[in-house]
């Protein structure tokens, strides 16, 4: 699965926990100082490459469902300090007491994210249909 991120900028990232016991169970109630965090720039393989993320409380929650229960589903926020240039990083989210599939995914960091560069196509319509024409050119 491949997200989009924009470079130093924090964002959310879905993230599913399955247990290794049968890959589909969910495990619920996770707290943030229960998984392990790291990361890959593109091509990295160097020693020191995988680095790992600190995460806080605030970077790390698991909505519930109608009666208060964990989903298993959760959100990661990072990317302010970890993607630092444009280029594809691998995230992968680990279980400390290693019950789960480690979950991974790819993101696509860039200077702009896709919404941002179709408002800047947008702009540059808007100042061109305001310009005066001259036989009928700009």
């Amino acid at each position: 699965m491949t997200e989009e991120g924009k470079r130093n900028t924090d964002q959310w990232y879905p993230v599913v926990m399955t247990l290794r016991s049968n890959f589909y169970t969910v495990k619920r109630g996770l707290a943030h100082s229960n998984v392990r965090v790291l990361y890959t720039f593109e091509g990295q393989h160097d020693v020191g490459s995988l680095l790992r993320v600190s995460i806080k409380a605030g970077d790390w929650t698991e909505p519930r469902d109608e009666d208060g229960n964990g989903t298993g589903f959760y959100w990661l926020q990072l990317g302010e300090h970890e993607f630092t240039q444009e280029g594809k990083y691998q995230v992968i989210v680990e279980h400390w007491d290693d019950p789960c599939i480690p979950y991974r995914f790819i993101v696509q960091v860039k200077d702009k994210m896709e919404a941002e560069l179709q408002d800047d196509v947008d702009s540059m319509q808007v100042t061109l249909d305001i310009l005066p024409r001259q036989n009928n050119q700009y």
